[in-house]
């Protein structure tokens, strides 16, 4: 074993470092619904900096250094929280710590001021803790997200995304040139 490992360490360098780089740095996550539509297509792979926000020690949600603060638009990719699945998604940051947010006759209203009409129709309202965002799909008629299941708190945040990588669905053997390396608003 010592021989071949000998041998392969170049190989063997290669890969611990690609997952490093992976689970630290960036990766790419695929889009498998259309909680994001019209900004984000079903079969978008994304980039996403992984280093937006936090340092974390690889396959864990333990941050080592703080390099900066979600901001209100920013596109994040995140670990649910328990009550929605423990699923990686997708979502667009609306509500920051500190953020007075209220849903009630069917419009949201974001520290006093309306925000925009509410189709979901669940009544809310609470302040963002410090530590925790309210995030929101851009297509709200279709997205499960902290109306439905609270709030999304830091330690969950993987990263942001600005731009799609490349679109494809192998299934159908199609790829949406159009969206290579486009970015994100």
């Amino acid at each position: 074993m010592k021989a071949w490992i000998q041998k392969n360490r170049g190989f063997l360098l290669a890969i611990g470092i690609l997952l490093f780089v992976r689970g630290a740095i960036a990766n790419q996550y695929i889009v498998p619904s259309g909680s994001m539509l019209p900004t984000i297509q079903i079969g978008d792979r994304l980039f996403v900096d992984r280093l937006a926000y936090d340092f974390k020690i690889p396959l864990t949600k333990i941050s080592l250094v703080r390099f900066g603060d979600p901001e209100r638009g920013d596109i994040i990719v995140f670990d649910s929280p328990e009550a929605a699945g423990g699923v990686v998604m997708v979502k667009r940051l609306i509500g920051l710590p500190g953020d007075h947010i209220e849903l009630k006759n069917g419009s949201m209203f974001l520290n006093g001021e309306k925000f925009e009409d509410d189709p979901f129709g669940n009544e809310v309202s609470l302040v963002v803790p410090d530590d925790q965002f309210f995030m929101m799909g851009d297509n709200r008629n279709n997205s499960a997200d902290s109306r439905a299941w609270g709030l999304v708190p830091r330690a969950n945040l993987i990263g942001r995304t600005r731009n799609v990588l490349y679109s494809a669905n192998f299934l159908e053997l199609s790829v949406n040139w159009d969206r290579f390396g486009k970015a994100l608003n």
